[in-house]
């Protein structure tokens, strides 16, 4: 018999505390207290198979889907700056323009696209 708090429970078994909260609340798990302790408790196997009871069958071919879907997560990398942006970029240094004020506002929304813009704007 191994008591352990609510969180505890919901990490072991890969669920949120909230979830199991719920489930206590609604009467599903069983919580015991002990003496000199504020929390509450719960006993792991008598969770878990109150756990697995109330597991809805009919849910196991979109679980199952949902686990494949989280596994493909995309890989992240970082593009190579636009050749169009690096040639402005270019220009603007040779003709002694200072572009460094544009590149510190920190835009991060179509960045390429407004600093085309305002190169082209200063290189006019």
């Amino acid at each position: 018999m191994e008591l352990i708090t609510q969180a505890e429970f919901a990490r072991r078994v890969g669920k949120s505390r909230q979830y199991i909260n719920t489930l206590v609340a609604n009467g599903a798990i069983k919580v015991y207290s002990v003496p000199g302790k504020k929390s509450k408790y719960i006993k792991f196997e008598e969770a878990k198979k109150a756990l697995e009871d109330i597991k809805d069958p009919t849910r196991d071919p979109q679980r199952e889907a949902n686990k494949k879907r989280k596994k493909k997560k995309p890989v992240v990398e970082e593009l190579p700056e636009d050749t169009e942006v690096a040639e402005i970029k270019k220009k603007a240094k040779a003709q002694g323009i200072d572009l460094s004020d544009v590149e510190k506002k920190g835009v991060t929304l179509n960045k390429a696209k407004v600093f085309k813009e305002v190169w082209l704007g200063k290189l006019a």
